[in-house]
């Protein structure tokens, strides 16, 4: 599910189909309750994967970066008193932090103070490409082994009491 928008490929889809199946076979298996979450991945996850060609670059990590970094301003701007004075530093603490020469400078500044290794390390692209491979082979393995379905529904204690109650009703 966590494709760039416009990196979707055809076998894709499919794929995603076949894990959100077996998740829900795993959650109804499991006996656990349907979150807002778990509804939204299992009912919509597909369609909105398929309409907008990946959603990797919309999930919530992303909202959660953003939310947590107006926190930070929000904290330091709650103690002015005047409402207009907040909003105006609010509003230029985050212009700061969007700045584009801001942002080139700081990255600029963090490159330049990063150290020189002797030995070549394994090219990051390289690793994260192979990563990729392997998780995706395991996550073909994973849901055939799922499709399976070499689960049993797991039963609650209070429903295993209740259905031995009611045989003991109906048997004496």
């Amino acid at each position: 599910m966590r494709i760039k928008q416009g990196k979707l490929k055809e076998n894709d889809i499919s794929e995603l189909k076949r894990a959100t199946q077996s998740l829900d076979y795993l959650w109804n298996s499991a006996g656990l309750s349907f979150t807002p979450k778990i509804h939204g991945v299992l009912s919509h996850a597909v369609e909105q994967v398929e309409r907008l060609q990946g959603i990797r670059d919309l999930l919530e990590d992303d909202l959660e970066h953003l939310h947590q970094m107006s926190k930070k301003i929000a904290d330091r701007t709650n103690r002015i008193k005047k409402k207009d004075q907040q909003a105006r530093s609010h509003s230029q603490m985050e212009a700061k932090r969007n700045n584009s020469e801001i942002i080139a400078r700081t990255l600029q500044s963090q490159t330049e103070s990063k150290r020189v290794y002797k030995r070549k390390r394994v090219d990051a692209a390289e690793k994260a490409a192979t990563a990729k491979k392997e998780r995706d082979e395991n996550c073909i393995e994973t849901i055939m082994a799922v499709e399976g379905k070499p689960y049993i529904k797991m039963v609650s204690f209070y429903d295993n009491e209740k259905a031995s109650l009611l045989n003991v009703d109906s048997n004496g």
